[in-house]
């Protein structure tokens, strides 16, 4: 293949596909990172600073929904789980060992292993299969969990949203909004709420995400975007001018209605704005090759974030110091992620696709 061949291959994008994903994607990475970044401040900038960043991981489930539930092709559960075990199961083993093996035994990150250094982190690996099961290794990577926990019942939730008509979708996201309600608000007031809430998780926003992509949502996604956007400012004033109230609301900005609408709302916006956002070509396959690490960036960026304090400082009390550090520590871990999941993650993903397509390859031959 030809340098030119190359080249075409590489900024190819394919028919179909939709860039504005990519776009949102690499987006919410870099807000989960100012999110972390900015930590608990309580000042009326980090209280914005939050509000915005807060919106960045919801996105990531809604847009799980939006890729999955809402995809034409017909979801083989035993192909299904393979793709995803490639695609978000063996990152998560590698940067479990990364992570339990390696930095929690104090190993900076630039540190070259040595003989010794290496086989420990061997000796090692067997204690960390039994860690890794009990939990996250760093304080990001619960994320890792709940998208597996998702995934495993993704089959059997677009079966049944499929199954549904506009008006019973209508109603489960009344149900759901209700639901939350007496689960989150009520706390505010002293009152617990004992009835079950199935609902009460993250499995909310892939749902919604279905429910945005519906032909009676997409009819009304500027009504939504201004809802979204009211909820929002509503959300970062009642935090500035009441913060031992909203201290008492749960899941404040998780899980609470507000929230849920104001990234729905934020959904919708970006939608709205789609063609010009992916207008340039040039910019479509950036925000495609970005979006392929996005996954290795917020695996990495967690560690890269305590190294980013202890040498560079937070200094986040400005605008200028937050961007700073945002813009700094999403470049580190792309650079990271470029070399690592170059040489280790991406070969092992290939290698684990070619193993368990051979008999699809054999038959087909």
């Amino acid at each position: 293949m030809s340098g030119k061949e190359l080249w075409q291959k590489y900024i190819e994008i394919p028919e179909g596909h939709r860039s504005i994903f990519d776009f949102l994607r690499v987006i919410s990475c870099i807000g989960i990172i100012g999110l972390h970044v900015t930590g608990d401040r309580t000042d009326t900038l980090g209280l914005f600073f939050e509000a915005c960043f807060r919106v960045a991981l919801p996105m990531f489930f809604l847009l799980s929904g939006v890729l999955i539930l809402t995809s034409k092709k017909e979801l083989k559960i035993g192909a299904f789980y393979l793709n995803r075990f490639e695609k978000i199961g063996i990152p998560m083993i590698i940067y479990g060992f990364y992570y339990s093996c390696w930095i929690n035994q104090g190993h900076p990150i630039l540190e070259l292993p040595t003989a010794q250094s290496a086989a420990a982190f061997v000796g090692l690996m067997p204690s960390a299969i039994s860690w890794n099961l009990a939990g996250p290794q760093y304080f990001h990577t619960w994320f890792l969990y709940e998208i597996v926990g998702l995934y495993l019942v993704m089959p059997f939730l677009k079966k049944g949203l499929n199954a549904m008509s506009d008006g019973y979708l209508k109603a489960l996201a009344v149900v759901i909004l209700v639901m939350m309600c007496c689960t989150d608000y009520l706390t505010a007031f002293g009152q617990g709420f004992w009835i079950s809430n199935y609902f009460a998780f993250w499995i909310i926003y892939p749902i919604f995400g279905y429910i945005l992509m519906q032909e009676f949502c997409r009819r009304h996604y500027r009504g939504i975007a201004i809802a979204g956007a009211v909820f929002f400012i509503g959300a970062f004033l009642a935090k500035v001018l009441f913060p031992s109230f909203t201290g008492r609301i749960s899941n404040y900005y998780d899980l609470a209605p507000h929230m849920i609408l104001t990234v729905c709302g934020a959904f919708a916006l970006v939608m709205l704005l789609e063609k010009p956002l992916t207008f340039f070509r040039w910019w479509n396959v950036l925000m495609k090759r970005l979006a392929r690490y996005t996954f290795g960036i917020y695996l990495i960026h967690g560690y890269i974030i305590s190294w980013w304090s202890v040498h560079q400082g937070t200094s986040n009390g400005t605008v200028y110091g937050t961007l700073r550090s945002v813009a700094g520590v999403f470049l580190l871990s792309l650079l990271f992620t470029l070399v690592f999941d170059n040489l280790i993650t991406f070969p092992l993903e290939k290698l684990f696709h070619f193993l368990t397509h051979r008999k699809k390859r054999q038959k087909e031959e």
